[in-house]
């Protein structure tokens, strides 16, 4: 019911939905701490911390779940769905997209292409997650032996995120927030240009 669905948006409980951007945040800000904490740990203890490793053991976690999604999407999901007018829209559209796609998944590139060609687009927090703790490893270390030096180069990093952040927000008239009557457009431009690019999602990872 559309006329529903507009009157609630007016409602103040409608926020914890039109400020859903925050809960990717604390996803990413909660991800920062644990690699934060799992790599100085191992510090602390003179372990040595191999990159190549740390990258090898978070890629391997994390791709049979995204490989699993994928594969139920393209073929069990329009096998069991029923057949209704909004089958297109919710499952066949998005397992053409993975058949065709998929492959940006599997390198964990997925959230640097446009939103609407993305095959599950629920997982570009996954995407961007992976390529900041690309950088993770080598900025702990520094901050570790280092740390002056350390805390100049990520309090920098924050300032360029933030800096770029703003720029495109302001530049393109982009919304962060889901105000009322928000062209869909305008949601779809703030999703390519800058809710998925882990270069204005460092803010909050580098804290």
């Amino acid at each position: 019911n559309r006329t529903e669905v507009a009157l609630s948006s007016l409602e103040t409980s409608s926020i914890i939905v039109r400020i859903c951007a925050l809960y990717t945040d604390i996803f990413l800000m909660l991800s920062g701490v644990l690699v934060a904490y799992s790599i100085t740990n191992r510090l602390m203890l003179n372990q040595k911390v191999s990159i190549l490793r740390e990258y090898l053991t978070r890629y391997v976690r994390i791709i049979p779940n995204v490989i699993v999604t994928m594969l139920l999407t393209v073929f069990i999901l329009p096998i069991i769905s029923r057949k209704t007018a909004l089958q297109t829209l919710l499952i066949d559209k998005p397992a053409e997209l993975c058949a065709r796609n998929g492959w940006r998944n599997i390198f964990m590139i997925h959230n640097w292409f446009k939103f609407e060609e993305m095959c599950n687009l629920h997982t570009h927090h996954i995407g961007t997650d992976f390529e900041l703790f690309l950088i993770a490893p080598f900025l702990l270390i520094l901050l570790w032996k280092t740390p002056r030096r350390g805390y100049a180069i990520i309090f920098t990093m924050l300032f360029i995120a933030t800096a770029l952040r703003f720029y495109v927000t302001y530049t393109k008239e982009l919304t962060y927030f889901v105000p009322f009557s928000t062209r869909l457009s305008t949601l779809i431009q703030t999703a390519n240009y800058l809710y998925t690019l882990p270069s204005h999602r460092f803010t909050v990872y580098g804290i």
